[in-house]
């Protein structure tokens, strides 16, 4: 399927069985996964639709040509990762809460607003209707 290149950090249960089976009704690709768990990514990327699967988000940034990334791992992880999406070029949505605190928040507002990409939570039950908003934007 044509349309925008998506790279996906996380493998997890909530993710596989909520945002990964929607994806397929959106006009995108799914062009990555990362998991720390090399069997979880290379599982998603074979099940949902190909795609390269690592375990270093940073390698996934670097090598692969995508459009935007989603965060779905713990949400100790969504601000951090959403930073570095952001550094990299990429818009980036992450799973609620965005941050663990207001301080985090600050920071990512603050990396968006600085490398002009956007950062946005997602509710798992509405990802399709922001995917295909995203792709009408972009």
């Amino acid at each position: 399927m044509e349309g925008l290149r998506i790279g996906i950090i996380g493998a997890g249960r909530l993710a596989s069985s909520r945002l990964y089976p929607c994806l397929h009704t959106l006009p995108i690709t799914l062009a990555a996964v990362c998991d720390l768990d090399r069997g979880k990514a290379e599982h998603n990327a074979r099940r949902f639709g190909g795609g390269a699967a690592y375990t270093d988000y940073e390698q996934m940034l670097a090598r692969e040509p995508l459009d935007a990334v989603l965060v779905c791992v713990g949400p100790e992880g969504h601000a951090r990762l959403a930073m570095a999406v952001m550094e990299a070029g990429l818009p980036v949505y992450t799973e609620k809460p965005p941050a663990l605190d207001a301080a985090a928040a600050r920071k990512m507002w603050r990396v968006s607003r600085r490398t002009g990409k956007l950062c946005m939570r997602l509710r798992q039950d509405s990802v399709s209707a922001m995917l295909t908003s995203a792709f009408l934007v972009s």
